[in-house]
């Protein structure tokens, strides 16, 4: 078999990775996949008439705002990375492309909410000396075993015709286990291969530590459901899927409006061939005085229908996530009620925020070990407070009183600022709190000058005095 061979779930989950990644690119990603998502409406359809129908409809772009919405969520306040002193710059661009940590999170969060699959390759460069990641999407990682990833990439080299081109070259990256520990082999198309799919190993390199070659693969897996190879479903491909179905909705009423929207006209008893001119400046002469002429107008139910399938699909996609973007819910809202609202938002950002972590986590040990950094200095926490619950004034007088009456520490108080949105995310809590301390103090210092007695004053005498 080929080095191309697909793994049998990858071959059975291919078309919904690749529907949730359309759905998100958006109208031109779903357009161009023509029949796949918006069949013909009868198998006699020309192309031109297809090609109108199609441009007709409108994608309602449900999906991208809820990725987008709940990766903003998430990253909504800083993510805290610890790690090994020798390891801080990795931070700053963790694959070696100017990504940082920060925004490595957002590919991953978003990813891990639309697909639901993929894996974080963890690599060394020798150049900077030190270690790097590379994420695969689940459409990239085409076959999988206990020992062994087959990843589909591409690079872009200058065109041996002409070096001002750029080309693009498909390769396979194998990585697996063998006898000696782990192998790295690169495979490219040939044409001196006839067989095996025509390709041929291009390069092949060994993953080492300090010159010991490592004994386990540099492989992280990403899913829902954390760490796993499991192929599970992605979480939002239900709202995926309400969202192609409104698609195909909206391309039948605007065909049915394209047809419907002008009125035609019609002669009845006559029998003249002659040609009609309709408009201000003509005039229709019949022959036959019992000839008539009229509009005929589009009446019924028929398109009303699918304007009411349209308004309860876009209902159905705000139930199953994409109330992120709707706004908020207007009018008085019980705080009770709210929890309920948003509690299937948040738990589906909970799974994957905590599988995220726990990812990325193992992929900074993997490369603090690689770097011969202290494995136990590595730690991921990735923010959970999704929403932004502002202090309200009763609660925040209450919080005052608590601490004037010495029942809540500054530190505590200061703390429950910054939770509660009033006070900057970045804000280190010790120097907020020396600084109220010195407020305080200088403010003391004003009020205890404003009491202290000044010099006495002899009163003013008298002429009689004198």
């Amino acid at each position: 078999m080929p080095i191309s061979s697909p793994h049998p779930l990858y071959e059975a989950n291919l078309g919904r990775w690749n529907r949730c990644r359309a759905a998100y690119e958006g109208e031109d990603a779903v357009k161009s996949a023509g029949e796949t998502y918006l069949p013909k409406v009868d198998p006699s359809q020309t192309g031109a008439e297809y090609a109108a129908y199609k441009g007709r409809a409108m994608y309602y772009e449900a999906v991208s705002r809820t990725v987008d919405g709940f990766v903003g969520a998430i990253s909504r306040k800083p993510h805290k990375f610890s790690v090994p002193d020798s390891l801080a710059s990795m931070l700053d661009d963790v694959t070696l492309d100017g990504t940082s940590a920060a925004e490595f999170v957002k590919v991953l969060t978003g990813d891990a909410l639309l697909v639901g699959r993929g894996g974080l390759l963890v690599d060394f460069d020798t150049a900077d000396n030190r270690p790097y990641f590379s994420y695969y999407p689940a459409e990239a990682v085409i076959n999988w075993s206990a020992t062994s990833v087959v990843l589909m990439e591409s690079v872009y080299e200058a065109d041996s015709a002409d070096i001002f081109k750029q080309v693009e070259v498909p390769q396979i990256r194998q990585v697996h286990l063998g006898p000696d520990g782990c192998l790295v082999t690169l495979w490219r198309k040939s044409s001196a291969v006839q067989d095996a799919g025509g390709w041929a190993v291009y390069r092949e390199s060994v993953p080492a530590r300090r010159g010991v070659v490592l004994q386990e693969l540099p492989w992280v897996w990403l899913s829902p459901i954390g760490r796993s190879a499991k192929v599970s479903k992605p979480p939002l491909l239900g709202l995926v899927n309400v969202s192609m179905s409104h698609y195909r909705s909206s391309a039948d009423l605007e065909h049915g409006r394209h047809f419907t929207a002008m009125p035609t006209l019609y002669i009845t008893g006559s029998s003249s061939t002659d040609a009609v001119k309709v408009g201000g400046g003509a005039a229709i002469v019949l022959s036959d005085a019992q000839a008539k002429v009229g509009y005929a107008e589009f009446t019924g139910q028929g398109l009303s229908s699918l304007e009411k399938a349209i308004e309860d699909k876009e209902q159905q996609m705000a139930v199953l996530g994409a109330a992120v973007f709707a706004g908020g819910k207007k009018g008085v809202e019980a705080a009770e009620t709210a929890r309920i609202r948003t509690s299937a938002e948040n738990s589906l950002l909970m799974g994957v925020v905590s599988s995220v972590e726990e990812s990325l986590t193992e992929a900074l040990r993997m490369a603090a070990m690689w770097a011969g950094a202290p494995v136990d200095e590595v730690s991921v926490h990735l923010n959970r407070d999704f929403i932004a619950e502002a202090l309200d004034p009763q609660t925040l007088v209450g919080m005052v009183q608590a601490f004037q009456a010495g029942a809540m520490t500054l530190d505590t108080f200061t703390y429950c600022l910054q939770q509660g949105d009033m006070l900057p995310p970045d804000t280190d809590l010790d120097d907020e709190v020396a600084k109220l301390a010195a407020a305080k103090a200088a403010a003391d210092k004003v009020l205890a000058a404003a009491a202290k007695p000044g010099p006495a004053v002899p009163a003013p005498q008298s002429q009689g005095d004198k």
